[in-house]
């Protein structure tokens, strides 16, 4: 009789995994939770699966050749950072991802966090917290009908985010080195593609979209803070360690930058105590910008539909790679 497959979900958070746990069930296959990002956890816990089911535990490549019947690496995200693609890839294992579900979600939740930075609507709430009725607790808002915007990497989300904030804010200005063309719409809308040096230099409201890679980690980083204008703000809503945080601390703290809204940091989950959490003129939220009820349900249900997909055709739904045939 043949033993059914494995499947071994590492970490997920705060995400309900029940669905996605019984269509796996449902179609023969064995479960298991370990509930860790721990590498040693996990190289004990998964030792026989053929499905390693990940949200943000890093899996290297001594981790994947370590585990000698995986066959596919299902992630509970778009991004895809925290694995060894390369690794998986020599080692002909799939990696799937969850690319397109939160779009619209993460691109308001950037709208947000930018409009909440431009209004200033945390600061003076807090204030009222602290008995402070007043116009002149912080500093004066910058109109919006003023205001350039400026985005770094125009994929997807990117260009969900340039459309909403396109109706709200004078100019968006967009960067993206896969990008060339716009459409009419987001012409007449008042988008522009510039180099990243422009982009900067005009950037009162800097969001960043770009995939986190080798090429892009700390992209933001002092000399790249240094070009925006006195007085921007960031807005971070795709990985932390896009930004060198000490570099923003650094122009937080020298005034150079105004604000920061931030959606992930570079170790999460943070703590209080983390300098960033704490500043007065930072905003931060935990990494929920891709949350909604929808996607509460799709996210689980996605990630096993692409093991399941791969147990019957070879092939998941949604790879990040295609893997050749063998010859």
């Amino acid at each position: 009789m043949k033993a059914s497959p494995i499947a071994v979900y590492t970490d997920y958070d705060e995400l309900d995994i029940t669905p996605g746990r019984q269509l796996l069930e449902s179609h023969g296959w064995t479960v298991r939770v370990l509930g860790t990002r721990d590498s040693r956890e996990i190289l004990e816990g998964a030792q026989d699966a053929d499905a390693l089911m990940v949200g943000y535990a890093r899996i290297d490549a001594d981790l994947i050749r370590a585990l000698p019947r995986l066959k596919i690496i299902a992630l509970l995200s778009m991004g895809v950072d925290n694995v060894d693609v390369d690794a998986a890839t020599d080692s002909r294992v799939w990696v799937a991802n969850v690319p397109g579900v939160a779009t619209r979600e993460v691109a308001a939740h950037a709208l947000a966090l930018a409009l909440n930075l431009c209004r200033q609507v945390s600061s003076f709430g807090s204030g009222v917290r602290q008995g402070q009725w007043s116009l002149l607790s912080s500093a004066l808002p910058k109109g919006l009908h003023e205001t350039r915007v400026g985005v770094l990497g125009y994929g997807k989300i990117g260009r969900a985010f340039g459309a909403l904030a396109a109706a709200v804010f004078d100019k968006v200005l967009a960067y993206d080195p896969l990008v060339t063309e716009l459409t009419d719409k987001e012409r007449a809308a008042g988008i522009e593609l510039a180099g990243v040096e422009e982009v900067l230099a005009q950037a009162d409201v800097l969001s960043l979209h770009m995939p986190l890679t080798q090429d892009t980690r700390h992209f933001l980083d002092e000399a790249m803070l240094d070009l925006l204008p006195d007085q921007a703000v960031v807005v971070n809503v795709s990985r932390g360690e896009l930004i060198d945080e000490d570099a923003l601390l650094r122009s937080l703290r020298s005034g150079r930058v105004r604000g920061a809204a931030l959606d992930v940091l570079s170790e999460e989950p943070a703590g209080p105590d983390h300098p960033l959490v704490r500043h007065p003129r930072v905003v931060v939220t935990p990494h929920i910008g891709f949350l909604s009820d929808r996607t509460f349900v799709e996210y689980p249900m996605i990630q096993a539909r692409n093991v399941l997909a791969w147990s019957k055709t070879g092939r998941p739904e949604t790879p990040v790679r295609e893997l050749s045939p063998l010859t």
